[in-house]
């Protein structure tokens, strides 16, 4: 890998010449006045430059461009005179060095945090209304880490406040956090170089013994002795549903876990929303304790979503299309949706015998992926059902399973 004389910041003529391309020596890009991009990394092997950068939806791209460099002008052209969006980089560029200027610093660690692979460092510039000016995303390499950040010169005004705040992201949750830290100029008029210590931000670890259910993308985690619903998420989450399926369980069916992680707020499914998550850390699988009493959901006044039909997983809904449930009124009357129709009808209850009398449906036509023929004959074989928490399985009159549901109380 070649860099050496390379290396530098570099203005393009023409109407871009408010971007300007720093190439720094240890291989980091940065795309200083591009609002779309963000820089990553570069190298230059012969004539070949490859630039690597995040679009406006954290896609890493690359730019591979033939170099021409004759004292301090720099060419960059496509391969095979490629053009467009594969290229944004192409053009004639001036080096200017003076144009940039250049925050720089190392952050420490405190504690024994051991931080995994996946851990992410945003660094930001902000002014004195912590309004951010300019952030970069690193991958955590070493401790100290060092950071870079450069910006147009002039950009920085006389007279005004600005800090720099460094936070390390795991699975989009702050753990470790900087606090804002003074950018301030020495005698000379330069930018003093900042060292930074991040400690512990995020919510008190927790520790909870119950039931952990999963089906399809839905993993939902139950303390024993309580009510609470808690989504699974953080680094360990694909471990468990690897680690549920193996053990062969009928879906949305209990397994008991002990979890370590923090309890945060997430985003919910629905826009505007939030829920109760449970990150994990580690996990353990235990025996059923003795005092795990989880309430059941109630047959009736019951939202029951449908999860697995014969074997067969319920489709998220798609435009035009509705969840796919069940509800049960105490007067022994029934209605529901199959997906793409509203239905409509009886029941007849007694003790763990259940049947369902004729189903009246709207008739709109059923497009895409949709279990509503499976689901109708489903309703039609039933002829017992058990719940088990919040998990409603449907039966005929061999005892074969028909259908499964999970519970969203109205």
């Amino acid at each position: 890998m070649e860099r050496g004389s390379i290396s530098g910041a570099w203005r393009p003529d023409g109407d871009n010449a408010a971007r300007i391309l720093v190439l720094a020596e240890d291989g980091e890009l940065f795309l200083v006045g591009d609002s779309k991009h963000q820089g990553l990394s570069w190298e230059r092997r012969d004539d070949q430059l490859t630039l690597r950068y995040l679009n406006g939806q954290d896609n890493v791209h690359e730019a591979t461009l033939s170099t021409a460099l004759e004292q301090d002008t720099l060419t960059l052209e496509g391969e095979d005179g490629e053009q467009g969006e594969n290229a944004p980089y192409i053009g004639v560029y001036q080096r200017d060095n003076e144009a940039v200027e250049e925050v720089t610093g190392e952050i420490t660690f405190a504690g024994d945090t051991k931080l995994p692979p996946q851990a992410v460092l945003a660094v930001t510039l902000m002014d004195g209304n912590r309004t951010p000016l300019l952030q970069r995303l690193v991958h955590l390499r070493d401790s100290p880490q060092p950071f870079h950040l450069y910006l147009a010169k002039g950009r920085l005004k006389a007279g005004t406040d600005y800090a720099v705040n460094a936070r390390v992201i795991v699975d989009g949750g702050v753990i470790m956090n900087t606090g804002d830290a003074p950018l301030r100029r020495d005698g000379e008029g330069n930018l003093d170089t900042l060292t930074l210590t991040a400690h512990d931000s995020g919510p008190a670890p927790v520790s909870f013994v119950g039931r952990y259910l999963y089906h399809g993308e839905q993993a939902i985690f139950m303390p024993c002795d309580s009510d609470r619903r808690l989504t699974v998420a953080g680094a360990m989450a694909d471990a468990l549903a690897k680690a549920y399926q193996q053990a062969g369980l009928e879906p949305m069916a209990p397994m008991f876990m002990e979890l370590d992680g923090t309890l945060e707020k997430r985003r919910g499914q629905e826009a505007g929303t939030q829920v109760d998550a449970l990150v994990v850390r580690d996990y353990r699988n235990v025996r059923e304790p003795e005092q795990c009493e989880q309430p059941s959901a109630q047959l009736t006044n019951t939202y029951w979503k449908l999860i697995d039909v014969n074997g067969q997983s319920a489709p998220s809904p798609g435009e035009g299309q509705n969840q796919v449930h069940l509800i049960l009124a105490s007067d022994e009357t029934v209605k529901g949706d199959t997906g793409c129709n509203r239905l409509t009808g009886g029941f007849t209850l007694d003790g763990d015998s259940l049947s369902f009398g004729e189903l009246a449906t709207t008739r709109r036509a059923c497009t895409g992926d949709n279990v509503s023929d499976a689901f109708l004959t489903s309703l039609e074989q039933t002829r017992g059902f058990r719940i088990d928490g919040e998990r409603l399985s449907l039966y005929d009159q061999e005892h074969h399973l028909l259908a499964v549901f999970t519970a969203e109380y109205l």
